[in-house]
């Protein structure tokens, strides 16, 4: 008679030898990758062109047809970022009403068919040539003009006839400068003239008109006539 204990062990044996065989596959499947060559910082000035030409290569692709692009910037401690562009190369002008100072900029690559990115970060530093400085009042045949002696010494001149088309006034007297630290956008330019309508209340950092300086009044006099304003 055969002992059934010698069946049960050379199936047990046969049974963890299948166990042991290999029944996966390790196909290794290349992904294209994305490399953007360095962006370096940028300097532009308010309404200035920002423009920005990338070096892009692929591990696998040839073209640019796979791709998206993004740029996009924000402010140190702000939480929220402003899109730039979706074009693979920036160009854009800076618009006058732009805050100052240092912008964290990302230039962002996707690949469409994989989902892969890639992205550059760099700083771009907004500065204006009329943002800091003493401001000019002039006559030009009795037109009053706007202008501004930066702390570059450079003069800036015709700030609001380009910003507007037109002169604030005539016979200009004083020019001033409101601040106002709590309400920023209060912020504003005063031009005094001395021909009846007082002149213009301009905003600080494009020089466009806000409103007629007789605004300042809750009952306007008939015919103003400025000569200084105190802050």
């Amino acid at each position: 008679m055969k002992n059934p204990l010698l069946y049960i062990l050379v199936i047990l044996a046969i049974t963890l030898v299948a166990c042991m065989k290999e029944r996966g596959t390790y196909n290794h499947i290349k992904i294209n990758e994305i490399y953007i060559d360095t962006i370096r910082p940028v300097t532009v000035q308010l309404g200035g062109k920002l423009e920005i030409t990338p070096e892009i290569s692929q591990s696998i692709e040839e073209g640019e047809d796979n791709l998206e692009y993004v740029w996009y910037w924000y402010k140190f401690g702000f939480t929220q970022s402003d899109t730039l562009s979706r074009e693979r190369n920036l160009d854009i002008t800076v618009p006058m009403r732009t805050d100052l100072g240092s912008y964290t900029t990302v230039f962002k690559v996707y690949d469409k068919n994989t989902g892969v990115s890639s992205k550059w970060t760099f700083n771009v530093t907004v500065t204006a040539a009329a943002a800091e400085g003493v401001l000019v009042l002039s006559n030009l045949d009795g037109n009053a003009e706007l202008g501004i002696l930066n702390t570059a010494k450079n003069y800036v001149g015709s700030l609001y006839y380009d910003a507007n088309g037109e002169h604030p006034g005539k016979n200009p007297v004083y020019v001033g400068f409101t601040k106002v630290n709590a309400v920023p956008y209060l912020n504003a330019i005063l031009i005094m003239c001395d021909d009846g309508n007082g002149g213009v209340v301009a905003h600080h950092m494009d020089f466009v008109k806000k409103y007629d300086y007789k605004k300042y009044f809750f009952v306007p006099p008939s015919n103003i006539k400025p000569q200084r304003y105190y802050n």
